[in-house]
């Protein structure tokens, strides 16, 4: 750690490091202009994100603008979260790399065009945890989704030239992606990917109701 510790100050130098703390505190220019002022403790780090927090309220305070309710920076959802410190965020610079410097500028980004340049997740849970699972899987279809994981969850193994889960009768090694998805749930726990496909089942229902009760013509698979 006391080299990426090193590594980090060298690439921000308006950065300074409180080690009884395990916190960094100053700022990170983006450029000359576009500075944020942060304090980011990595007392748990890498068994969680650090937790950020922006100490000017240049971002509000405010969920859809991607704080949580302690104040800290909002960075992905929980889902993802793991995932990535199990396959790319093994170390600060890379948190630093592909996590909070893309977070500063689509923030950035979003002052000047009222949009993120990135998109982004819902701000309920239930409906952030879906998006999630269908953006790794690369498909839609709530019954889809949560089956997948309840296979994963009871050990299934989704081998490369098996066809493809989707459905679509191709091959999973030729199909969207999706044999990455497979590899990257497989990160999760049993106890996660069973619990979710549940959430997931019970959101599709209360969707189905909700669009009876209105009459409304979306259909939700």
């Amino acid at each position: 750690m006391d080299g990426s510790i090193k590594k980090i100050l060298s690439k921000y130098p308006f950065l300074e490091y409180n080690k009884d703390n395990k916190s960094f505190f100053g700022y990170i220019y983006l450029d000359e202009d576009d500075k944020y002022n942060l304090l980011i403790d990595i007392s748990n780090f890498p068994n969680n994100f650090p937790k950020v927090i922006e100490l000017d309220e240049r971002i509000p305070r405010k969920a859809d603008r991607h704080i949580n309710k302690d104040n800290s920076l909002c960075f992905t959802t929980p889902i993802n979260e793991e995932i990535l410190l199990k396959t790319k965020i093994s170390n600060l610079e890379l948190f630093f790399q592909h996590i909070l410097i893309p977070f500063l500028a689509n923030n950035s980004f979003f002052e000047i065009n009222d949009k993120y340049k990135f998109g982004e997740y819902s701000h309920i849970p239930i409906i952030s945890l879906y998006e999630t699972y269908r953006d790794i899987l690369n498909i839609d279809s709530f019954v889809l989704i949560a089956n997948v994981l309840k296979n994963v969850a009871s050990g299934k193994k989704f081998r490369p030239n098996e066809l493809c889960y989707c459905g679509s009768g191709k091959k999973i090694k030729k199909c969207n992606n999706h044999e990455q998805g497979y590899r990257e749930i497989k990160k999760l726990s049993s106890e996660r990917l069973f619990l979710d496909s549940k959430k997931i089942l019970e959101l599709r229902k209360e969707l189905l109701n909700y669009h009876k009760k209105e009459k409304a013509p979306n259909r939700v698979e």
